[in-house]
């Protein structure tokens, strides 16, 4: 079956997971979803801008600005906006890594999922007939 443009558009393809969050007591957990490809270009441009010393370092950190690109209730809407990234980057470092830690995994951000991915595609023949 070839997708056309409009299931593509409707596809919802996002990734969701749960990170225990211990701080919060017994049992808690914060879901996460994975970046979207739009949200991921962001912050990678925003990151290689940083260290360029084309921008200011992100408030919070980059870390703390994927929390607050993919932390989401049990709907799926986010938990927060970009812009709360200062206010999380406050939490203690553990939890905050933790978290991104999931998300960059989730995202497909990491050397062992980019590998996993290469792995996958070439498993997949071309059939451009």
């Amino acid at each position: 079956m070839i997708v056309d443009k409009t299931q593509f558009a409707m596809l919802d393809d996002a990734n969701y997971s749960t990170v225990k969050v211990p701080e919060f007591g017994e049992g808690a957990e914060i879901r996460i979803r994975s970046l979207t490809a739009d949200q991921r270009q962001r912050l990678l441009a925003r990151m290689r801008a940083v260290n360029e010393g084309k921008m200011l370092p992100i408030p919070g950190g980059e870390d703390s600005l994927a929390c607050a690109m993919a932390m989401v209730d049990e709907k799926g809407i986010p938990l927060f906006s970009e812009a709360d990234s200062e206010a999380i980057g406050r939490k203690h470092p553990a939890l905050v890594t933790r978290i991104s830690d999931a998300i960059w995994k989730l995202s497909a951000m990491t050397k062992a999922s980019q590998e996993e991915l290469e792995k996958n595609s070439k498993a997949t023949p071309n059939n451009n007939a």
